[in-house]
């Protein structure tokens, strides 16, 4: 276990000229930040380069032209180089393939347009050798960086609000502290500075202007210990940082930071750190990690600093000398060192992972390595290491995680027989999507989905129909390929201008033929649009005469759509009851019609009729057996049957939402309730619900029937004065249980009987005494109740007015 001096030496000089200069830019404003759209495409103009074989004759050529319908515009004065116009709607691909089968022809490719190297306009652009030294100008035409990489500066903090930075400040962190934010230090801000200071027409440019930083302070004055830069490189990795910027260095080897860069390299994320400034060939670190990319510093003649380390760890070299760059309190100035260089590697990395984000660390280095201007000994040699770091060629070696990204023509007349076939070769190990968005963004039709690619060539056509089936609109739309790995995402798209010259037509799905206002707040007509269409519903009675306009050429999407009447008409009255045509009509932007389409439906309010008769007028208990009740109807019904008494209440349901087709219907009664006891003395009658198929309801009630109990007699009103023994005389005309007592409001106060009993004349007495003595006066009531032995309960209900 190696004891390690956890000290490190913040990397910076002064300017080579006399003094540090800085300038006091507080005004300056910073505009929004704009990702410049990965694989970004040449213009190709609806033109073709032809190289001809010298011996071709005019005829010969004249024929293929006008074989495949292309015009020649223009021709070459040096060489055998011809340039032809195609028609707008013409496939591409199938005609380059056409014409390349010809054995006159050499090759042919299409005719693009090549853009001006971007400059740009920032105010102290000039100062920056360092920029046209990497090649960035010719870098930035094809990449700005991504928002979606982040490089963490793990350093002395970080001007949040400097103007150069404003707005990609991510997940900034002070380890020496705690708190989520870290003070403006001039050596960190520089740092951040040279990575992706922002294209504002002020200041500085960045050399991956459009990236987020993530500022992370590990010092405490001029120093840093080891734990903090370890735990700064984990907090970097676990908040997704894609490259880490490490502008420090200790002679001193340690396990805890080697350990943590190993980490990091192992989820993926690139280290890029300074070799530090002390002419020496001794190891520094963290750069002497084999997990990191150690940079040595060279001037603006492409030479090794002065100041520089070198030796046998060194990968990259990069301008260190003199550099211009943010500074701290909004302000700019000059400063040399190899953590200047460093984070010219690290904005030239993020730059590649913005243009690919698909590609491992090992793919980055080997880019890197490729991506180089050789200085010194031919070859890696200690000063430079692979050489020295060039921006433009690291772009142009990175893949593109989407190549060759081809449409058959960028028209497209849909006529329902055409298509569109896109095709592209991804990046292996990506998930791919292909779908089509409208001008508004919105995603409209998915051709491919979650496909796993294998780095071969992918193909998919639109047939022009949207994901609700109909028709897309003229108008332009992007056929989008989109590939993802994790939380890395990567787009490309190709734009196709959409003429549809479908003739309109509606679909109607499944209708009712019939419809009740009064149940059912609306009649619904669903239909499928084929297309974009201006659309007219009107409704008409048997007699033509129009009833309500619904729709008045009102603009519809296509796909499905449901029209909506409430059977009223356009006073807002209910329509009465008959027959109704529904109209709906359709035109498209062309003025073209399509074929109308109508459906009759049939408005009935009135419920379904009824006759309901039954047997017997009175129910003698114990000796009646069923009640009927016939019931006659002439439709289809759904019927709910009761038995209810004479104060409204349900009291034994008989019948259940029954289907029941036109005929006759009998129900019976057998004198009990939903709990299976005999009824009570009183007056019950039938209750009847009848439904048809439109939901309209009508009730049918029978004449009331009278409850009779023939099983127990007695005396139905009785007055007692508390003076001796109340006889109250009863009769029985069956054998059962026999169970009686005195109530009062429902509650039973005395229990009077409980025996087995045979048929024959009976009475019973009360002391008029209850629960808690002698009662009061008022209103009280005796039951008497037998249970038979098919355990049926016959019971009997007198009253007793107590009145001294």
């Amino acid at each position: 276990m190696r004891y390690i001096v956890a000290l490190i030496f913040l990397l910076f000089s002064f300017s080579l000229t006399s003094s540090a200069q800085e300038l006091n830019t507080t005004d300056f404003t910073n505009a929004p930040v704009v990702d410049t759209p990965l694989n970004e495409e040449a213009e190709i103009i609806n033109q073709l380069i032809i190289k001809f074989k010298p011996s071709i004759s005019e005829k010969v050529k004249s024929e293929i032209y006008q074989f495949n319908n292309i015009t020649e515009i223009s021709n070459s004065k040096f060489t055998n180089l011809s340039l032809v116009q195609m028609q707008e709607d013409t496939d591409l691909e199938y005609l380059i393939n056409s014409l390349q089968k010809y054995s006159d022809i050499l090759y042919v490719e299409p005719n693009v347009k090549v853009k001006q190297s971007y400059t740009p306009k920032e105010t102290y652009y000039g100062k920056q050798w360092h920029l046209n030294r990497l090649n960035m100008p010719k870098a930035w035409d094809s990449s700005k960086g991504s928002s979606k990489v982040t490089v963490a500066v793990i350093d002395g903090g970080v001007q949040a609000n400097h103007p150069e930075l404003k707005g990609k400040i991510v997940k900034p962190y002070d380890i020496t502290t705690g708190n989520t934010y870290t003070k403006g230090d001039h050596h960190g801000t520089h740092v951040a500075g040279i990575i992706a200071a922002s294209f504002n027409k002020a200041g500085t440019a960045g050399i991956a202007p459009n990236v987020n930083i993530m500022p992370i302070n590990v010092f405490k004055d001029s120093s840093a210990e080891m734990f903090d830069i370890a735990e700064a490189i984990y907090y970097a990795v676990y908040f997704k940082a894609d490259v880490i910027n490490l502008s420090l260095v200790s002679y001193q080897y340690s396990d805890i930071l080697e350990e943590a860069a190993n980490y990091a390299l192992s989820e993926g994320v690139i280290l890029v750190a300074a070799a530090g400034n002390d002419d020496s060939y001794e190891p520094t670190y963290p750069a002497s990690y084999k997990s990191v990319l150690a940079v040595s510093a060279t001037t603006s003649r492409d030479r090794i600093a002065g100041f520089s380390n070198y030796g046998t760890y060194i990968d990259f070299s990069a301008p260190g000398d003199t550099i211009y760059s943010t500074n701290g309190k909004s302000s700019y100035q000059y400063m040399s060192g190899t953590s200047m260089a460093a984070p010219m590697v690290s904005g030239i990395t993020a730059l590649t992972l913005s243009k690919n984000p698909f590609i491992s660390v090992a793919d980055v280095k080997s880019i890197l390595k490729k991506s180089v201007v050789d200085l010194g000994l031919k070859g890696w040699d200690p000063l430079y290491g692979y050489g020295r770091i060039d921006g433009y060629k690291a772009i142009q070696n990175t893949p593109a995680p989407i190549k060759s990204l081809t449409i058959s023509s960028s028209t497209f007349k849909v006529d329902g027989k055409s298509k569109r076939s896109i095709s592209f070769t991804p990046h292996k190990g990506t998930t791919i999507d292909v779908y089509v968005r409208d001008s508004k963004g919105t995603t409209v039709k998915h051709l491919i989905k979650k496909h796993k690619s294998t780095g071969k060539k992918v193909s998919a056509s639109w047939d022009g129909k949207l994901e609700n089936g109909s028709y897309a609109s003229t108008g332009t739309y992007d056929m989008v390929v989109r590939l993802s790995k994790g939380d890395k995402t990567a787009y490309s798209k190709k734009q196709v201008k959409v003429d549809n010259k479908i003739t309109p037509t509606i679909t109607l799905g499944k209708l009712k033929t019939s419809f009740s206002p009064v149940v059912t707040s609306k009649y619904e007509i669903p239909y499928k649009l084929n297309k974009n269409v201006l659309v007219t519903a009107k409704v008409y009675d048997r007699k033509g005469k129009l009833v309500h306009t619904l729709l008045s050429n009102k603009s519809l999407r296509g796909g499905s759509q449901t029209l909506s009447w409430n059977g009223k008409d356009k006073t807002g009255k209910l329509v009465a009851d008959g027959d109704y045509k529904i109209t709906l009509s359709i035109i498209d932007t062309r003025k073209v019609k399509g074929k109308s389409k109508s459906v009759t439906v049939k408005i009935d309010k009135k419920g379904p009729t009824g006759v309901l008769n039954i047997s017997e007028l009175t129910f003698k208990l114990g000796q009646t057996g069923n009640i009927y009740a016939n019931l006659q109807f002439k439709e289809k019904i759904t019927m709910t049957g009761y038995m209810m008494d004479e104060k409204g209440h349900k009291i034994k349901k008989l019948v259940s939402k029954k289907t029941i087709s036109p005929d006759e219907y009998k129900l019976s009664w057998n004198g009990t309730n939903d709990q299976n006891t005999v009824v009570g003395l009183g007056k019950y009658q039938f209750y009847i619900e009848l439904i048809d198929s439109l939901g309209n309801k009508t009730i049918l009630k029978s004449d009331f029937i009278t409850v009779e109990d023939s099983v127990i007699t007695s005396s139905p009103e009785m007055i007692y004065n508390l003076n001796g023994l109340l006889d109250v005389p009863y009769s029985l005309s069956k054998s059962g249980q026999l169970t009686i007592g005195i109530y009062k409001d429902n509650e039973l106060i005395k229990p009077i009987n409980n025996q087995y009993v045979e048929p024959g004349e009976y009475s019973f007495s009360w002391d008029g005494t209850g629960l808690n003595g002698l009662v009061e006066d008022g209103q009280f009531y005796f039951k008497i109740v037998l249970k038979d032995p098919t355990g049926i309960e016959n019971f009997y209900v007198g009253s007793i007015l107590v009145k001294r």
